[in-house]
C-alpha cells in the first residue's frame, strides 16, 4: 500500500512491503483528519504517542501542560481514533 496522505507521506522503510499496513509519521490530528474520507470503520489497530501529561518537561517538548488544556488537545484526536 503505497499512498500519501495530505503533505503526509507513507514511510516505506517502515512499512511491509505489498502489505496491508500503513506506518504514518506526523501530527496525529492531520493524519487522522485526513484518514476519515477513505478509511472510516476500516482501522484495526492505530497507535499513537501522545504526550501523557507526565508533569515532566523534556528535551524535545513540554509533557506538563495543563489539565483542562491537554483534555481539550486530546479530545477530537480520541473522537477521529473512535470514528476510524
Amino acid at each position: 500500500l503505497n499512498m500519501t496522505i495530505k503533505n503526509l507521506t507513507e514511510n516505506s522503510q517502515l512499512s511491509q512491503p505489498g502489505g496491508n499496513n500503513l506506518i504514518i509519521h506526523g501530527d496525529n490530528l492531520s493524519v487522522l483528519n485526513s484518514m476519515i474520507p477513505d478509511y472510516s470503520e476500516q482501522i484495526k489497530c492505530i497507535c499513537i504517542d501522545p504526550p501523557y501529561n507526565t508533569g515532566v518537561s523534556f528535551d524535545h517538548f513540554r509533557d506538563d501542560i495543563d489539565s483542562s488544556a491537554w483534555k481539550s488537545m486530546m479530545r477530537p484526536r480520541l473522537e477521529l481514533l473512535h470514528s476510524l
